[in-house]
């Protein structure tokens, strides 16, 4: 999908041309990483029961292959003033996966939280240094300033590791 996929942009001001390109860049982008964003994401999104990372994705996907099929129709290249009403679908499908990259990262903490806490954050953490280096780990991990953390794993994590801490101290 290059320049010449949207009709008569040779004759645009430069404003416009600029804008016209950005747009068309950023939805190229976004078919390019479909497979990418399918096999990264998709697991999650498949044991998640969160609601706005399941209709995100969905509305994602349908809003990408309306705006690919319209751009489709046009064997020449779709009319500027085509693309130009376009423009807003394809900030839905940027806001989408953005979303869908934050919802992700929240739903995959989540999911590794409950797999950790299952099997116990410190397993195998036989002496202070190991315990300590886990508990660090962790910390990057969940605690609540980070991006993907979470307050009551991180407050799970700190509790585990103080008695796991007391019963290697004796």
């Amino acid at each position: 999908m290059g320049q010449e996929s949207i009709q008569g942009m040779h004759g645009l001001d430069e404003k416009r041309l600029e804008k016209c390109s950005r747009y068309q860049d950023l939805l190229h982008r976004h078919a390019m990483d479909i497979e990418e964003f399918v096999q990264r994401i998709y697991p999650i999104v498949e044991k998640s029961d969160n609601y706005i990372l399941r209709s995100g994705w969905s509305e994602y996907f349908t809003t990408l292959q309306e705006v690919m099929d319209l751009m489709g129709q046009y064997e020449e290249g779709i009319p500027v003033e085509a693309f130009e009403k376009l423009m807003p679908r394809i900030d839905r499908i940027e806001e989408l996966k953005q979303t869908i990259e934050k919802q992700a990262a929240r739903a995959g903490t989540e999911q590794k939280s409950a797999a950790a806490a299952e099997s116990g954050f410190f397993g195998g953490c036989d002496t202070l240094d190991k315990l300590e280096k886990r508990y660090r780990a962790l910390c990057k991990t969940y605690h609540p300033d980070t991006e993907a953390g979470d307050e009551d794993t991180f407050k799970r994590v700190t509790e585990e590791y103080e008695k796991r801490k007391a019963e290697i101290n004796g």
